[in-house]
């Protein structure tokens, strides 16, 4: 690499009478800085890597720590039943982001909070991520919301549900995605609503977790199944994974 520069000479603040330019190759200092920049970047995202990794073990210590005093305090059972499956959720981003220089993709976000909800009720989650789905960068301020999100729409179709497993999948919708809960229901089971107020304990903190004017929450009732269809536009997601004018593979 080359730089230049050049300025005009004058006699005694005259008009000018030539010009002089310097020529320097900084290849070895350019080479030397870049090399500094990813020093600095790769402790940077060590540091992140170790924040993200701590977190998550100090909120499974959490969960670990409530399940004891549950074991003395059975009265706060039903509050730790609550709470733990929403601070696994919250481990879950972490943990992924530990692994991957803080970077949250859709389909690993799915799988690890469907099996975080399986681990804890013991139940089976049938996972089905179609072509382009795993690949999808989260915006970082929308993982954490969205892994509450699936998590709680996870618990409630377990705990509401009939024999049959509980089953997510996520497929491209338009521009964005479309992610679909889903569990057996009585065939005179009510739906919840669509409002914005929705009609149970947990869609109104669904509601109020999802990106505002970037999803919507709605939930379909046929033939003994009801489905929660959450629906994320192309912006919830980093420029270079968004799915804006992208077609299906």
């Amino acid at each position: 690499m080359i730089q230049m520069s050049a300025r005009p000479l004058h006699v005694d603040g005259g008009a000018p009478v030539g010009a002089v330019a310097v020529f320097e190759d900084v290849t070895l200092r350019k080479r030397i800085d870049e090399d500094r920049l990813q020093r600095v970047l790769a402790q940077r995202d060590a540091l992140l890597r170790e924040v993200h990794h701590r977190i998550k073990n100090n909120l499974a210590a959490v969960s670990e720590l409530l399940l004891h005093h549950t074991r003395e305090h059975p009265e706060f059972r039903k509050v730790v039943d609550q709470v733990q499956p929403q601070l696994r959720a919250i481990a879950t981003v972490h943990g992924l982001k530990a692994g991957t220089d803080g970077v949250v993709h859709l389909g690993p976000l799915i799988t690890s909070v469907s099996d975080s909800v399986a681990s804890l009720y013991g139940v089976k989650v049938g996972v089905s991520l179609a072509d382009g789905i795993r690949a999808l960068r989260l915006q970082e301020e929308e993982s954490v919301p969205l892994a509450l999100v699936l998590n709680e729409l996870l618990v409630n179709a377990h705990k509401h549900g009939g024999q049959e497993p509980v089953a997510i999948d996520a497929s491209r919708e338009g521009d964005g995605v479309a992610i679909k809960v889903s569990n057996e229901v009585g065939r005179d089971a009510t739906t919840p609503g669509n409002g914005a107020a929705g009609n149970g304990k947990g869609i109104p903190l669904v509601r109020a977790l999802l990106p505002h004017g970037r999803a919507t929450l709605d939930f379909e009732n046929t033939a003994g199944r009801l489905t929660a269809i959450v629906r994320l536009a192309g912006n919830v997601f980093t420029a270079d994974a968004a799915l804006i004018g992208a077609r299906p593979e």
